[in-house]
């Protein structure tokens, strides 16, 4: 199994498909996010979340660019942080998961943190991975 993912050709349209579904998760929550807020008259708070909601998509997208070198391991363990994050952002979104009694706002705030945490562990352990 090692030898395979050491002799695997890279693809180079899974870089792309990874990218597209960043994208596309970025511009689903763009949409949910002004929808969610399209009756609040705070425009300098709608687009602080929308910088919120935006943030994990967009250090998603520069690691997605910048990872052309990195180890095919570190490429793949990306590209499915990826996937995660922008199913499991939309799924938050969408409202298919509600807290009961939580305000509208709270799983704008509550996602991209959690998106960061993730983000951040993943890091942690791809650090801690090359260091063994």
């Amino acid at each position: 199994m090692k030898e395979d993912l050491v002799n695997y050709e890279h693809p180079k349209y899974l870089r792309a498909l990874v990218m597209a579904m960043v994208a596309a998760g970025a511009l689903g929550s763009l949409f949910k996010t002004f929808q969610a807020g399209q009756n609040n008259n705070a425009h300098l708070l709608v687009s602080l979340f929308l910088i919120w909601v935006l943030s994990p998509f967009t250090a998603l997208f520069a690691a997605n660019l910048f990872s052309k070198k990195w180890p095919l391991r570190t490429q793949m363990m990306l590209y499915i942080l990826s996937a995660f994050i922008c199913i499991g952002s939309l799924i938050a979104y969408s409202g298919m998961w509600t807290v009961p009694g939580a305000k509208k706002a709270f799983v704008f705030l509550v996602t991209p943190s959690l998106s960061w945490l993730i983000m951040i562990v993943a890091l942690i352990i791809i650090k801690f991975k090359r260091t063994t």
